[in-house]
């Protein structure tokens, strides 16, 4: 064979793989966002995406805000874990990712009201797409019993705003404990109900029965489109942790919830020794509700619910005492009395 026909014939494998590796590289590149789109249209459960727009930060970041919302009659068994997913290509992998964020509230409980969320894009690594737009990516039951501890007061005016667009406000404990990691969250809106903004801010501690102050301020990109703020709200983010009562000088209690219950409030009274609890049952069933004391008690305690004796289950060990009980749908007052003093 010549050189010519030698030539021809490698020049000929040549183009075959390099046409076989492109064609590889966008059916993968097809393949990866068809996938996408399959868990775009799969995964919602009763909730969606209700609102969302797009601007610039100073940085010339992407930013893209919304809010989910639920279908008017979804009904929860239980709370939910919701994560939100946003199609982009990544200029340093050449290929199709999601990204992923949760809305402000990690755990949503119940579907009164919209949460907001926030995808901040680096032009750097990222490019969005026509049809990147914010999706419901995934819908789990919560992992952990975590219950909804209610136990501040949040005191504001929404459309009373500041020079910058900001919001003011206060958050007072309504708790006999300290409480730590609070995190409040809004809504920002402009013209016609448009969503412009999501915010939020941490509060890192609060003293028993003090009261703060907290404000909102928006992205200056879009401080000259803000006019109310809405959907107001916040949440413990140590839920899960030990809680302490100073019930004498140089004494504590320290306690603990395991459930998916609403806490609305927990007071002591040091005269009777009893330590109550106002709780409710968001769902249509009866629920376990676990309450963990430290140090263990050494009194027999006595349980009452809504000024019942509650059949309850008592058990000391490792230095603590667990009740164990079982909360009809509902609001109730939980008492426990003959706490040591």
């Amino acid at each position: 064979m010549s050189n010519k026909q030698n030539q021809i014939s490698i020049s000929s494998r040549v183009s075959i793989i390099i046409i076989f590796v492109g064609f590889f590289i966008i059916f993968a590149m097809v393949a990866t966002k068809a996938q996408a789109q399959v868990l775009q249209d799969n995964s919602d459960k009763g909730f969606y995406i209700q609102k969302y727009s797009t601007y610039q930060d100073s940085d010339k970041n992407t930013i893209i805000v919304g809010s989910i919302a639920a279908s008017p009659n979804l009904t929860l068994t239980s709370p939910l874990e919701i994560t939100l997913g946003l199609n982009v290509y990544n200029d340093f992998s050449k290929r199709y990712d999601i990204i992923k964020e949760h809305p402000f509230k990690k755990l949503t409980y119940d579907t009164n009201e919209p949460v907001p969320f926030k995808f901040t894009i680096n032009p750097s690594k990222y490019q969005i797409k026509s049809d990147s737009v914010p999706f419901i990516y995934d819908i789990k039951k919560a992992g952990s019993q975590s219950p909804k501890i209610n136990t501040f007061t949040l005191k504001y005016d929404e459309a009373l705003l500041g020079p910058s667009k900001e919001l003011y406000g206060t958050v007072k404990n309504n708790a006999p404990n300290t409480i730590k990691n609070v995190t409040l969250y809004a809504i920002v809106h402009g013209k016609n109900g448009v969503q412009v903004d999501s915010v939020k801010t941490k509060i890192p501690i609060i003293k028993p029965h003090e009261t703060v102050n907290f404000s909102f301020v928006p992205n200056k990109a879009v401080k000259n489109l803000v006019l109310v703020y809405s959907c107001v709200g916040g949440e413990l983010e140590d839920m899960n942790s030990y809680q302490v009562i100073e019930i004498q000088p140089n004494k504590t209690l320290g306690y603990k919830f395991s459930g998916f219950m609403e806490i609305n409030s927990i007071n002591y009274d040091n005269k009777t020794d009893q330590l109550s609890i106002k709780v409710n049952n968001i769902y249509p069933i009866s629920s376990s509700l676990s309450l963990q004391l430290k140090p263990e008690q050494q009194n027999p305690l006595s349980i009452k619910i809504d000024g019942h004796v509650l059949d309850s289950k008592i058990a000391n060990g490792n230095k603590t005492t667990m009740v164990d009980l079982v909360i009809p749908q509902g609001e109730h007052e939980i008492n426990v009395h003959n706490i040591d003093n």
